[in-house]
């Protein structure tokens, strides 16, 4: 990654976008963010060969096809399978409407200012279950190549002057954690709601729980 400056860090900090009302934001994209927001950014390639999918154990495979129903003979396309995303898969994306677990697929970008930022968004239940909507439920950042303490000092106190009022959130809510990690920062949004999570497996197009007979 880029070396950064005194000049630089300042504006590398004023690149942090003012978070959402509800949701943390870095300059390009915010935690609850449904597809529509995420087609101007440009993402890196992903490669979905044949042999990229067989290096991930059968067993792994066919957990994360059950994941999504609805495909029938075709099979699960092997994006959702390996759990990566790109530009061109975002239209794709949306006509899967129907996810029976927690699940997320990542997809990595670079920041205008040199920052490598990877992106999970998830397939989230609603409060009707036939209806199911793609979000944004983790943004990680990493600062690095800060050499003097200074700079690190100075990102790092910009970083939680910024979002002060999404760290120790309760829970449900989207917070924000800053891990100083030696010569560098990571920087993660996340959304973790629990409640939200129980409503898997209520699409009608997942299996439901067999009834023991006595």
């Amino acid at each position: 990654m880029i070396a950064l400056g005194s000049a630089a860090m300042f504006s590398a900090s004023q690149a942090v976008s003012q978070p959402a009302d509800d949701h943390p934001c870095v300059q390009e994209v915010c935690i609850g963010d449904g597809l529509d927001k995420l087609r101007a950014i440009d993402w890196q390639t992903v490669a979905y060969t044949s042999e990229r999918v067989n290096r991930i154990r059968k067993e792994d495979r066919a957990r994360r096809a059950k994941v999504f129903p609805g495909f029938g003979t075709d099979g699960v396309p092997s994006y959702l399978i390996v759990g990566e995303f790109d530009r061109e898969l975002i239209g794709s994306m949306a006509s899967v409407t129907a996810a029976c677990a927690p699940n997320g697929l990542r997809g990595t970008f670079i920041s205008e200012g040199g920052h490598k930022t990877i992106v999970t968004v998830s397939l989230l239940p609603t409060s009707m279950p036939e209806r199911m909507i793609w979000r944004v439920t983790s943004i990680s950042r990493l600062y690095s190549g800060m050499e003097r303490p200074s700079e690190r000092g100075e990102l790092n106190q910009a970083l939680n002057a910024k979002y002060a009022r999404f760290i120790n959130r309760q829970p449900g809510e989207s917070g924000v954690l800053i891990a100083p990690l030696g010569k560098e920062t990571v920087l993660t949004l996340h959304w973790v709601d629990v409640d939200r999570d129980r409503k898997f497996g209520s699409h009608p197009r997942c299996e439901k729980p067999k009834k023991v007979v006595l």
